[in-house]
């Protein structure tokens, strides 16, 4: 079974509302249902990962992007992003930096 971020509330931290990177042994991780909002940083930041699902998520109000894939080391694998919805953020869009297979439905 994949471990679960799910039916979360994250309101004004000083850094992302959730990160998955490999530091924290991410693989086959589920961010679903949600709420990153008023946060200084991304609402959702993923770096050097796989198998990663953000799917009915809200982003909203953050001091950065909405959704931040990045790459320190080697970058992230396999990622899906479908039906979030995101508002009121700082910086608009998704941003995707060194990503292979990326999924992205509307």
């Amino acid at each position: 079974m994949s471990p679960m971020v799910q039916l979360l509330t994250v309101d004004s931290v000083l850094h992302p509302g959730v990160m998955v990177s490999t530091y924290h042994f991410a693989k086959k991780i589920n961010v679903s249902n949600n709420e990153m909002c008023r946060n200084k940083l991304s609402g959702i930041y993923c770096v050097d990962s796989e198998n990663i699902s953000i799917n009915n998520n809200l982003t909203e109000g953050n001091d950065r992007r909405r959704i931040n894939i990045d790459a320190l080391y080697r970058g992230c694998n396999t990622v899906e992003i479908q039906s979030n919805l995101s508002q009121n953020n700082s910086r608009k869009g998704i941003r995707i930096n060194c990503v292979t297979a990326l999924r992205q439905k509307r």
